[in-house]
């Protein structure tokens, strides 16, 4: 190939990323009224969100922040002496430096429990990969949780999931919660459909209140996405939901079981107001090594919702 032909395609590249950026009017506002409130009791606001390989410390409190506003939103009536804002369950991926873990831990520490599952490091030792759990420990009792390994795609890193066992304290449901950020490299349906296996083999696909959720890099319709819905997961999001990141499209997804009903989803033109994304054209010139300041949350938009699991405990079977 010419050096001519390659600038060529440079030239496109970068012109096509560019106009695949985020627009405002992509997320026009609906109705700025607030929500009815919804109870607490029977219900779960759930939040996953790409951080954008979070490494400083001094991006916790805007990330903090933007949760709070989403989980706000969802207008789940406050009970007893938790009156945080924050979604009952915040799903993480490409937390990095320990630092800014730490900083993230110790600011759920007064509400949520938080769990993390290392997939992957540097070749210097460094993290260069963690997902994580936040559950609010009000209403949530975490059973068990497990690290899973799914393996890497060349020349990508190992990728993993967080699988964890939740019993909500008002009854005997248990919430079967996996949180994944798969590769994006090519032929990574045979990732999804190891996730499925490795679901499968520790019973969370047989739990009726199943939640499947993270950044997995596919697309509806793609072998990836056919291997997680052929499953008894479902996606409870209607096709035309939109884009969640600015160039590769609806990647982040919510799998939910057939005991979960989605009740109200994450409001998208809020998602983008509070997390105002950037796009990879913008991020290396906005996040300089001496300030971040004016680095963007992430490039993606965060997805979710409020899902209800209120049918009686003797209809959802018997925890495992």
């Amino acid at each position: 190939m010419t050096t001519a032909v390659v600038t060529s395609v440079a030239i496109a590249l970068v012109f096509g990323s560019a106009c695949g950026g985020w627009r405002q009017s992509d997320f026009p506002v609906v109705n700025s009224a607030p929500r009815p409130a919804l109870a607490r009791e029977g219900h779960v606001g759930v939040v996953t969100f790409n951080t954008w390989r979070l490494r400083e410390p001094v991006r916790v409190p805007r990330l903090y922040a933007a949760l709070e506003a989403l989980g706000a939103d969802m207008r789940l009536a406050t009970t007893g002496g938790d009156a945080s804002a924050l979604p009952d369950l915040i799903a993480l991926q490409e937390l990095e430096a320990e630092p800014a873990i730490a900083a993230l831990a110790a600011r759920f520490a007064p509400t949520h429990a938080f769990t993390t599952c290392l997939c992957a490091k540097n070749s210097d030792g460094s993290n260069r990969s963690v997902v994580g759990l936040a559950v609010r420990r009000e209403r949530f009792d975490v059973r068990s949780s497990e690290c899973v390994e799914l393996g890497a795609l060349w020349p990508d890193h190992t990728r993993c999931a967080l699988v964890a066992k939740i019993q909500p304290v008002d009854t005997r449901v248990l919430l079967a919660v996996a949180v994944t950020h798969l590769s994006s490299r090519m032929f990574s349906g045979g990732q999804a459909a190891r996730l499925v296996a490795e679901l499968r083999a520790r019973d969370v696909l047989s739990q009726p209140d199943a939640l499947v959720i993270g950044d997995f890099n596919f697309t509806p319709g793609s072998r990836g996405y056919r291997a997680l819905t052929s499953s008894s997961l479902r996606d409870p999001f209607d096709p035309s939901r939109g884009r969640t990141h600015w160039f590769s499209g609806r990647v982040d997804h919510m799998f939910c079981g057939p005991g979960l009903a989605l009740v109200r989803p994450l409001d998208r033109a809020l998602a983008y107001r509070v997390v105002q994304p950037g796009s990879t054209l913008e991020l290396p010139s906005a996040c300089r090594r001496d300030d971040h300041s004016g680095c963007p949350l992430s490039d993606h938009l965060p997805e979710g919702g409020v899902f209800q699991y209120a049918a009686p405990a003797s209809a959802r079977g018997t925890m495992r």
